[in-house]
């Protein structure tokens, strides 16, 4: 889909989380920490707000700020 318009983060990270079928993204901080999102409900974000957190079953959750997200790269499924 080409568009002139600039891609919003906000909404490319919404856009990811409510896809059906979900396909699995990964998440990069400034950091350099990674967290593998592969089920629609691991990560969120706050809409108002500067929050976004990572649930993982092994290790519980982990909260940081979305302008500390750096990057975001898709599995993209295989055709």
């Amino acid at each position: 889909m080409a568009s002139n318009e600039p891609m919003n983060f906000e909404t490319e990270l919404r856009r990811l989380a409510r896809r059906d079928p979900f396909i699995p993204y990964t998440i990069i901080l400034t950091s350099g920490d990674r967290f593998e999102v592969t089920e629609d409900w691991q990560f969120a974000t706050s809409s108002e707000g500067s929050a976004a957190v990572f649930i993982d079953r092994a290790k519980g959750m982990c909260y940081f700020r979305k302008n500390q997200i750096v990057g975001v790269s898709v599995s993209e499924p295989a055709k």
